[in-house]
C-alpha cells in the first residue's frame, strides 16, 4: 500500500493501537504522515493528513494538533475541528480550548472544493462535537457548552448531539 490507501489502513489501525498498545501509536503516526506528505494530489494530501491529525490527536493531542495546524487553510478548520473532538475525549478542557482556537472568519470568495459546504467557520461544529464527546462524561459540561454555540442552528445541533450521546448511558439526561 502506498499514499492515500495507506493512510486510510493506517488510520484504522491507530484507531485500535490507541486501545490495545498506545505505546506504537506514535510509530504508527509516523508511518502514516509519511506516506501522506510525498502524494501529488494536493487535495488527496490535504485530506489524508487531516485524517492522520484526527487519529493521532487521540494519543497525542499536540502532534494531532501541529499536524492539522500545518495544512492549507481549505482543510486546516475542519482537521482542528476533528481534532478538538478527539482531544476532548480525554481533556475536556484542551479540546474546548482548541475548539475556541478556531478562527472566526468570513466566507472566503474563493472557496474550493473542501470549503464548499463550509459556512463561516469551523468554529461552531467544532464545539458541538466537543460538547457531544464532552457530554458522555460531564453532562453539565457538555450541555453548558453546547449552550454557549452563538450561532442558533450549531447551538441547537450541539444540543441534540449531547441529549444524543446521553441518551444510551443514562436516559434521564436527555429529556
Amino acid at each position: 500500500l502506498i499514499g492515500a490507501a495507506k493512510v486510510s489502513a493506517l488510520s484504522e489501525i491507530i484507531r485500535a493501537a490507541v486501545l490495545v498498545v498506545p505505546e506504537r501509536v506514535r510509530w504508527l503516526v509516523d508511518d502514516a504522515e509519511a506516506a501522506a506528505r510525498p502524494i501529488q494530489d494536493w487535495y488527496a494530501r490535504e485530506n489524508a493528513l487531516a485524517q492522520v491529525a484526527a487519529m493521532a490527536a487521540a494519543a497525542d493531542p499536540a502532534r494531532g494538533e501541529a499536524i492539522a495546524r500545518s495544512l492549507g487553510p481549505d482543510f486546516k478548520e475542519a482537521a482542528l475541528a476533528k481534532v478538538a473532538a478527539a482531544v476532548a475525549k480525554t481533556d475536556p478542557a484542551r479540546g474546548e480550548a482548541l475548539a475556541r482556537s478556531i478562527e472566526l472568519d468570513e466566507p472566503s470568495a474563493n472557496w474550493s472544493m473542501a470549503r464548499w459546504h463550509v459556512d463561516e467557520s469551523q468554529r461552531w461544529p467544532a464545539l458541538a462535537g466537543v460538547a457531544a464527546a464532552v457530554a458522555a462524561a460531564h453532562p453539565a459540561r457538555g450541555e453548558a457548552l453546547a449552550r454557549s454555540i452563538e450561532l442558533d442552528d450549531w447551538r441547537r445541533a450541539a444540543l441534540v448531539s449531547v441529549a444524543t450521546a446521553l441518551a444510551p448511558g443514562n436516559p434521564v439526561h436527555a429529556e
